[in-house]
């Protein structure tokens, strides 16, 4: 009598285990996928080379001041073309203003070039929207093709304090990510 239940109880606890797999496989499945995706908009940042100077440029500003990157040398460049039809843009936005504003006075500069085709129309509203607070400019594609043909938004550079391009990233670039970066060039350009 003893063996039977011993298989009884084998074979409820088999079918637990089963049963758990069945109920319980898509919650698996989505903890995997959530890893790859974080480990792909959330990518382990190398600064330490570079693939020479940052091409120069002037575009107007929503502010109506006239940009032009390389009078900005001696603070770090994040470079990001967006555009506000893209959601992956509009998701690290947020990040964006928060590291300008923890990372002003440290010599970090914001530049947000939009490559929207009715570029301030579309860019202004919603730059008062999400209260942007870093330099917005629009391009019509001439800058795009400087950096090698922008053919994906978001696509982020990051340029040291020297004008080199230290780092480029197509697609979501999160705040976490990109704060370790640039407190890496920090302490590596004072």
């Amino acid at each position: 009598m003893g063996d039977r239940k011993t298989a009884i109880s084998t074979f409820f606890d088999r079918y637990a285990v089963l049963r758990f797999v069945r109920n319980w496989w898509s919650w698996g499945l989505l903890l995997v996928v959530g890893f790859v995706a974080y480990n792909r908009v959330s990518p382990s940042i190398d600064v330490a080379s570079h693939d020479g100077p940052a091409p120069d440029f002037t575009l107007e500003s929503l502010d109506g001041e006239k940009f032009t990157l390389s009078e900005h040398r001696g603070e770090v460049i994040v470079l990001n073309f967006w555009a506000t039809w893209c959601p992956p843009c509009r998701a690290e936005i947020p990040g964006f203003i928060a590291l300008q504003d923890e990372m002003r006075e440290r010599g970090i500069r914001f530049v947000g070039i939009s490559l929207d085709d009715d570029g301030f129309a579309s860019v202004r509203p919603y730059a008062v929207e999400k209260g942007i607070n870093y330099t917005l400019v629009a391009d019509r594609g001439q800058v795009a093709r400087l950096y090698g043909g922008i053919h994906t938004v978001p696509t982020t550079f990051i340029i040291d304090r020297e004008g080199n391009i230290r780092y480029r990233h197509t697609g979501l670039l999160l705040k976490g990510a990109l704060k370790s970066a640039l407190d890496e060039l920090i302490e590596d350009n004072t």
